[in-house]
């Protein structure tokens, strides 16, 4: 089966293969990098997110139904801190709810949710840029390993880091 988005692309690489269940590599060869896209945005996210310079601001409304809180993991680590106090909390896969205050490191691959409370939250969050070069050298070694076309490489790197990524130097410039 193709990838239909990188973000899918990152997710089977980072998760090893979702788990074990699937072959990234196999997925890879399969794959159009013409149109893919970021991701596929067939459910609408349970936030409204305004980008920062160097973190996002994620408004969750009090009205937002709690089966769109989903469990799920990032591929980095990430703080999360509210704007303001809130009884909204946060869920660790085996740890009891904790109220959403001070700053909260969320490791990647962690899985992680919130339980909302009264009233709206907002929450600052910063995703940890280390954790994405860790992922593109793992990401990189893998594509040479399996002598995967500079092309395709540099297209995903470009694609993915924008200006940060520099062809002539072969390097991603981290913050």
């Amino acid at each position: 089966m193709p990838f239909k988005s990188t973000a899918q692309i990152k997710a089977c690489y980072a998760s090893k293969g979702f788990g074990g269940k699937v072959d990234c590599d196999q997925w890879l060869k399969k794959t159009d990098f013409k149109d893919l896209p970021d991701r596929i945005s067939k459910k609408k996210k349970p936030y409204k997110e305004k980008k920062e310079e160097n973190y996002f601001i994620r408004t969750f409304s009090q009205d937002v139904n709690e089966e769109e809180l989903c469990w799920h993991v990032d591929l980095e680590d990430r703080i999360v801190s509210p704007l303001k106090e809130t009884d909204w909390r946060f869920k660790r896969d085996t740890h009891l709810p904790e109220k959403i205050e001070g700053e909260i490191y969320i490791n990647a691959n962690e899985w992680h949710s919130i339980i909302n409370g009264s009233g709206d939250v907002e929450v600052r969050v910063i995703k940890i840029a280390e954790k994405n070069w860790l992922f593109l050298v793992s990401f990189i070694s893998t594509w040479k390993l399996k002598n995967i076309n500079f092309h395709t490489l540099h297209w995903f790197l470009e694609h993915e880091f924008g200006s940060k990524w520099h062809p002539e130097i072969r390097h991603v410039k981290i913050k």
